[in-house]
């Protein structure tokens, strides 16, 4: 039923290295004083290890790449880090726009990450279709820039198009200039990122070991929490109160480790499989279940982040909308003039923080207003603001 796959990826492990290695921050310190001190839960012995050891790989890294940090920079720092909230669920700023994000159409767990090795990741890019490749990118740049980009994306994109949703997006104009740039000469600016990318593979190599063996105990502790149920089923069950045979479905899941506390699972509905991801401090001593029952009282940081998606326009109108009545996506982007694909943003930045609640009827997902949630931000602003 379920396939777990611990091995080092090692295409977009190496882009997330050098995300995290441009925007300069500590796995210690961003995980141990921000994520899991918000969670109410101490940095334990396994944890410290795992922390330590990465912390390692980025020091060596920066060793590596001492001479090179402002090409680094300029291609792989996530251009949003600084004025992102962050996800308590992966603080670290790995989903700002990263302009070699953009141009790889890479993201942590997309299709595209899945190629084995770089040449094939760039065999894959120069054999990509025109049409294909601005597809995806207007795709990717639409994950990334979700607040003010609700475009739909055409059927049949040109360089037109690819422009356009670039001057669209709510980014600085120097900023887009530079990415309208970076797209133009593409060719020539990912065969000058790939030199970076071997070195950081080459780097990652040498932690395959060390990494694994932290992956192993992932699956290990994950195949126990599962009990015999599929993953998909297990993740569905963490944001709606019953479990559904519907989700009784193979799933493969890949252990990240640059995003050590990454969870996910995503389905189409006429396919008959799942694939999934989960980070690698997850293990008996970090599980699921103790961050979902801390994720229960609400604090004020917590509060902070439901209210900034309350204040997104489109996020707000999917909320609304579903209140009195359920509604799948596309019946949502019909509705509120969106593409699917924005649409899926969306509700999975809803569903991350437990705004919206998801049943599946005649292999369709259905989302809801999860009215609990909204009550308990109420009652927290009610004791907050006016002591009642």
């Amino acid at each position: 039923m379920n396939q777990f796959d611990y091995s080092l990826r090692i295409v977009p492990e190496s882009i997330s290295l050098l995300n995290i290695l441009a925007g300069g921050s500590r796995y210690a310190e961003v995980y141990s004083d921000q994520a899991l001190r918000k969670w109410g839960l101490k940095t334990g012995e396994r944890k410290g290890k795992l922390l330590a050891e990465l912390d390692r790989l980025l020091e060596e890294a920066r060793k590596v790449f001492g001479s090179d940090m402002e090409e680094l920079h300029y291609y792989f720092c996530c251009e949003r880090q600084a004025d992102r909230e962050p996800n308590p669920m992966d603080p670290l700023p790995l989903h700002g726009i990263s302009l070699a994000n953009l141009l790889l159409l890479t993201s942590p767990f997309t299709d595209s990450d899945r190629k084995e090795s770089l040449k094939e990741m760039q065999k894959y890019l120069a054999e990509l279709g025109e049409e294909e490749y601005n597809k995806a990118f207007l795709d990717h740049l639409q994950g990334f820039e979700s607040d003010n980009n609700d475009n739909p994306v055409p059927e049949h994109p040109t360089f037109t198009d690819v422009y356009d949703g670039i001057l669209s997006m709510n980014e600085p104009d120097a900023t887009k200039l530079k990415l309208q740039t970076l797209y133009l000469h593409r060719a020539e600016h990912i065969e000058a990122m790939m030199p970076y990318l071997e070195r950081a593979a080459a780097l990652l190599e040498k932690y395959r070991k060390k990494l694994e063996a932290y992956g192993r105990e992932t699956v290990s502790y994950l195949e126990k929490a599962l009990g015999g149920r599929s993953f998909l089923q297990y993740i569905m069950s963490l944001y709606s109160t019953e479990e559904r045979e519907e989700y009784d479905l193979d799933c493969t899941v890949q252990v990240s480790y640059l995003h050590i506390m990454s969870l996910f699972a995503s389905w189409e509905p006429k396919e008959k499989s799942a694939r999934g991801g989960i980070g690698a401090m997850f293990s008996d001593d970090f599980n699921i279940e103790a961050i979902v029952l801390r994720s229960g009282t609400m604090t004020g940081e917590q509060s902070e982040i439901l209210l900034k998606l309350l204040a997104d326009k489109s996020k707000f109108e999917i909320l609304s909308s579903t209140v009195s009545k359920a509604a799948y996506g596309a019946e949502l982007a019909g509705r509120l003039g969106l593409s699917t694909a924005t649409i899926s943003h969306h509700t999975s930045a809803l569903l991350q923080y437990n705004l919206l609640s998801i049943e599946k009827v005649d292999n369709r997902i259905y989302y809801s207003c999860n009215q609990e949630t909204v009550k308990k931000l109420l009652r927290y602003l009610e004791e907050t603001l006016l002591g009642e």
